[in-house]
Parts: C-alpha cells; sequence; structure tokens
C-alpha cells in the first residue's frame, strides 16, 4: 500500500511503498504514466544509524539535488535518483571497464529497473564473482546474484535458463562445518525455493516428466514441518507433501492424453517399487500423493483400505 504522496520526473511518478509478508520490502515504485507499467523499483534501504522501524519505509517523496527526499514520521533519508546514479557508474565505467565497485554498482541500478534489465544484473554480478577476491564485496555479490537469478527465474524461465549451474550453486546445501544452524536454514530454503522455480519452469515449457521428477525431489528434500510458499503466490503456504499433491494433480488434469503417457508410467513404476517392500508408511504416503491418480492410484487406495481393515481386526482379536 502506498505510505505517502509520491513525485513525478518526466514520464515516470515515483510512489513509496510499505512492504508486506512473504520477503517483500518496503520500496520506492517507479511507473511509467505513459503506459501504465512499472519500470523500476529501489528498496527501501535503513541507514546504519537508524532502526528498522524508524526508516525503513519510505514517507512523502520530493526530488532535490539528483536525490529522491523521503519523509516519513520518524525520518527523512535520501535515495539516489535512478537516472543520475545509472549516469555516475557509466562514467565510472568508461574510465575503467572492469571496476568492481562500478560493476557491481551497475548491477545493483540494473536490479532495481526491474525485468527489461534483469538481464544486464546478472552479467555484471557474475562479473564482479569471476574477478572479485574473497571478502566484503564477493558476499554482497553473490546475495545480489541470487536474488537476481530468482526473480529472472521466477518471471522469464526460459531467458534465464542457461544460467541454471549458476543458480544452482547458489542455492547448494553443501555448506562448511563452520556453517550456523540459521546458514543451514537459509541454504534449505534457497535449495527448495530452486527446485519449485526449476519445476513450474519445466512445466510450462511441458516438459512435464521433468516437472514431475523436481516436484517429487521438493517432497524429498523439504522439511516436512516447514510450510512451503507458493511461488506465483508467496501469502499462500503449504505442507511440502500438499503443496506438491496439488501441483503434480493439476499438471496431470491439464496434460494431454500423449503427456499423460509418460507421467501414469512413472507412477505406475513407483507403485511397483512400493509394493516389493511391503512398507506400510510408503503406502500411506503414496496414496497421499498419488491415490486420486490413474488406476494404480485406485489400486492403491483399496491396498491401504484392506490393510486398515486387516490391522483393525487383528486389533479386535488382541
Amino acid at each position: 500500500e502506498p505510505t505517502g504522496f509520491g513525485a513525478a520526473s518526466d514520464n515516470v511518478y515515483y510512489v513509496p511503498l510499505a512492504g508486506f509478508g512473504g520477503g517483500k520490502e518496503a520500496e520506492i515504485c517507479a511507473i511509467d504514466v505513459d503506459h501504465g507499467v512499472v519500470v523500476g523499483h529501489s528498496k527501501a534501504h535503513v541507514p546504519a544509524d537508524h532502526k528498522a522501524d524508524e526508516a525503513g519505509t519510505p514517507g512523502n517523496l520530493i526530488f532535490f539535488d539528483g536525490a529522491i527526499i523521503s519523509q516519513n514520521n520518524n525520518a527523512v533519508t535520501a535515495y539516489p535518483q535512478m537516472k543520475v546514479k545509472v549516469a555516475e557508474m557509466n562514467d565510472r565505467l568508461n574510465a575503467n571497464p572492469n571496476d568492481l565497485e562500478g560493476l557491481f554498482d551497475r548491477g545493483e541500478m540494473n536490479l532495481e529497473q526491474g525485468d527489461k534489465s534483469l538481464e544486464n544484473a546478472v552479467q555484471d554480478f557474475r562479473a564482479v564473482l569471476h574477478t572479485a577476491p574473497a571478502g566484503e564485496l564477493r558476499n554482497k555479490a553473490r546475495e545480489k546474484l541470487y536474488y537476481t537469478l530468482t526473480q529472472y527465474f521466477q518471471h522469464h524461465f526460459n531467458q534465464a535458463e542457461k544460467y541454471q549451474a549458476d543458480y544452482a550453486a547458489l542455492c547448494s546445501t553443501d555448506l562448511p562445518a563452520t556453517a550456523t544452524e540459521a546458514d543451514r536454514a537459509e541454504a534449505r530454503r534457497r535449495r527448495t525455493k530452486y527446485l519449485c522455480l526449476m519445476a513450474e519452469g519445466k512445466e510450462d515449457q511441458r516438459k512435464l516428466t521433468e516437472a514431475f521428477d523436481l516436484y517429487l525431489q521438493v517432497n524429498a528434500e523439504a522439511q516436512p514441518d516447514v510450510l512451503l510458499p507458493e511461488v506465483d503466490e508467496p501469502m499462500v503456504k503449504a505442507a511440502p507433501d500438499v503443496l506438491v499433491q496439488g501441483r503434480i494433480a493439476a499438471m496431470v488434469a491439464g496434460a494431454s492424453e500423449e503427456e499423460r503417457k509418460p507421467l501414469e508410467a512413472r507412477i505406475a513404476a513407483r507403485w511397483k517399487d512400493i509394493q516389493t517392500r511391503n512398507d506400510p508408511a510408503e503406502l500411506r504416503q503414496f496414496v497421499a500423493m498419488f491415490g486420486s491418480l490413474f488406476t494404480v492410484g485406485q489400486e492403491a487406495r483399496l491396498r491401504l483400505a484392506e490393510q486398515l481393515l486387516n490391522d483393525d481386526r487383528d486389533e479386535a482379536l488382541i
């Protein structure tokens, strides 16, 4: 929701917005008023000497001396005007195309310009990572590249797909022994997000068997007691098995007859494998996941019902 009066420059209107759940931060949003589209986002960074609740949300905006000035109830904060900062970055990089700080700053500006500049932001952050020594700049570039690729894969999967190896590396759960539990939790979250994005991307490409396998990976790797947000609806969360069950059921329902055949074969193969082990827990999980799909799902439901009846009889005899 808007948190104050906006300000206009040329054909762009800048409006302050509040953050909300699902990972969204407060920001200044740039809107092209001629075409009615968002052309940029500038996150509301909190100054080091302020508390988050003091300056984290932008207020009324005005332009002054190449900057956007924000005034809320607690603080006055200056944000560089995007086109001014872009010009400054270009001047630095014209003087030295390999200037790492310049590349990083330009990457940030490209990221804040929105969808149309995500490719350029990825290139800038990758360039920093390929040459920057270990240290604060490299860590910041890794974080920015992760965020940028997440946006890119979520909104432009086909264009972003060439960076899948880079994204997978940033979402790895292979951490050093010194990693904290918070680091490990964040790594698991990123890995799950990566698998969900890959699965949905493959589904959109109609590569349904690949999407199917990736959804099963989500269910296998995600922590069962941690709710997962829907990729397109971050405010909607579900248990991993419920989310995966819903995605697979929707995918099967929307598949053509030819697309359904390999999916049915995969589910049938899993059912055959489960039958050889006669594990009640596996049977329950299979029915929960695939009990409403195809003939093998119905067969599994009948088998589970028979097992439950037998268990009841055994208890009665005891």
